[in-house]
């Protein structure tokens, strides 16, 4: 052992040089970089897909708000259409009919006469 010590030298501690440790500080900081980096793109990426989703789901429930809104709309004016076309539109129809035959020079009195005139209601 102590030929070989002889020969070799005492025993040392290899360290690296500064130029070995600053490479390998500067590969250790750009790994750190790309994991970071990478982490910051995946959680935007899961942001993007989770606000999409909520989007998604937010113009479906809209879509059937609407729907539903329209369905009551028109569940509140099918009696005002039936009670219009049963007792109205008939009355109306003639005295346009009449108006435009005569052509009088005020045609809206003329035809709000003839409403008056020609009510169903209005039966003595």
């Amino acid at each position: 052992m102590e030929k070989i010590q002889n020969m070799v030298g005492p025993p040392r501690v290899l360290r690296p040089s500064e130029v070995e440790e600053r490479r390998r500080e500067a590969e250790e900081k750009i790994r750190r970089e790309d994991k970071e980096k990478a982490a910051e793109l995946q959680k935007w990426e899961e942001e993007t897909k989770s606000r999409a989703a909520l989007w998604q789901k937010w113009m479906l429930s809209l879509g059937q708000m609407r729907q539903q809104e329209e369905q009551e709309l028109e569940d509140l004016t099918d009696p005002v259409n039936s009670y219009l076309q049963e007792h109205v539109m008939p009355t109306l129809t003639q005295g346009l009919i009449h108006c435009c035959r005569r052509q009088p020079p005020d045609p809206v009195d003329f035809l709000a006469e003839f409403l008056f005139q020609n009510s169903p209601f209005n039966s003595p």
